[in-house]
């Protein structure tokens, strides 16, 4: 009930832990290549939440409403703008992104347990695949292919950007670049 002297809700408290989750989310959507910038964003909102791991599914399930999350959002709208998206599909991208994000970092911190537990030598998930049934999962996990969340997460940050980029200009020939 001391929270309540300071806020008016838990709604308010729900909200400005949102608001300081976007806060400590070191791009600010300044200058650069919107690529890199959105990039940088997506990197630092990832690292936030890992710090905080009970912050994601907050930030997962509460709209952007307090003034400094739509300022961020502003923002970004705005770097997009100028790149040449479109207003709709530069909000796309950027709920998508951000949704991503979060889903990405909520993911790991649910696993992180499971993850650890292997590091440390328990392979008995491996042990208990059917190698006829599953030879590429049994490969896979046995040489502990793709178990990098930091690389997975590049990864799809990558694909996504390359696949949300504006269409060339009109009379743009890719290929003279």
């Amino acid at each position: 009930m001391t929270l309540y002297h300071y806020l008016p809700n838990k709604d308010a408290l729900l909200d400005g832990i949102v608001e300081r989750v976007m806060a400590q989310t070191e791009a600010t959507f300044t200058g650069g290549p919107w690529e890199r910038t959105v990039t940088d964003y997506a990197r630092s909102l990832r690292a936030t939440l890992l710090r905080h791991p009970g912050a994601a599914l907050i930030v997962a399930t509460r709209p952007a409403v307090t003034p400094e999350t739509l300022r961020a959002a502003e923002r970004g709208l705005a770097l997009l703008r100028a790149a040449g998206f479109p207003l709709d599909r530069a909000l796309d991208t950027l709920n998508a992104l951000t949704l991503f994000t979060v889903a990405h970092a909520a993911s790991e911190v649910s696993t992180a347990a499971v993850n650890s537990a292997h590091a440390a030598g328990s392979q008995d998930y491996v042990a208990a695949l059917d190698e006829e049934e599953f030879p590429l999962l049994t490969e896979a996990a046995r040489s502990s292919t793709g178990t990098d969340d930091g690389a997975r997460f590049e990864f799809a940050v990558a694909a996504f950007i390359r696949g949300v980029a504006p269409a060339p200009a009109a009379g743009c020939d890719e290929a003279a670049g």
